[in-house]
């Protein structure tokens, strides 16, 4: 078993160190967001719930079931409620990191952050472009589908006469 995250401290520590994320108030709990979009929210010191892609879920429920259960609003999954003192670092990191990468998608592709170098440049993660089509094996063993591009500039291909 992994160590776990010791506090919200933690989990607030992980989720500021993605680029230009913030903390906010989200109806008197902290909520952790991108370009004003929420990724994650802390309803209680023990607990952050954090939006990955809903068919997601599934995967973090059924590999980390002592710290994943999914998150709904309402009969929807949103995504997935972490028990902090269950879950290990990384894979709060990698929850974290796949909800921000959902939230900080942008409707054109040359408005994506700066990912490596150059001056001012944040992320100390070194995550893929968002858009890269990937299926990862993550350190917490986690694995995490993400698209070939992000839901605003999607192509379907049956609808749109592509190949």
């Amino acid at each position: 078993m992994s160590l776990p995250v010791s506090s919200l401290g933690d989990a607030r520590a992980i989720a500021l160190a993605l680029p230009d994320a913030v903390e906010a108030d989200h109806w008197g709990h902290p909520s952790f967001r991108v370009r004003g979009r929420i990724f994650a929210t802390a309803p209680d010191p023990r607990h952050l719930n954090v939006m990955i892609d809903p068919f997601e879920v599934d995967a973090a429920v059924r590999e980390q079931p002592d710290s994943c259960e999914q998150l709904l609003w309402g009969r929807q999954v949103r995504g997935v409620r972490v028990t902090l003192d269950a879950a290990s670092p990384e894979l709060l990191g990698d929850l974290l990191a796949a909800a921000w990468r959902r939230r900080a998608a942008t409707r054109r592709t040359d408005q994506q952050p700066a990912r490596t170098g150059g001056a001012g440049a944040t992320n100390t993660l070194n995550l893929p472009p968002v858009g890269v089509a990937t299926i990862r094996r993550l350190p917490s063993g986690l694995s995490l589908v993400e698209p070939s591009a992000p839901p605003e500039t999607f192509t379907d291909p049956f609808t749109s006469g592509g190949t």
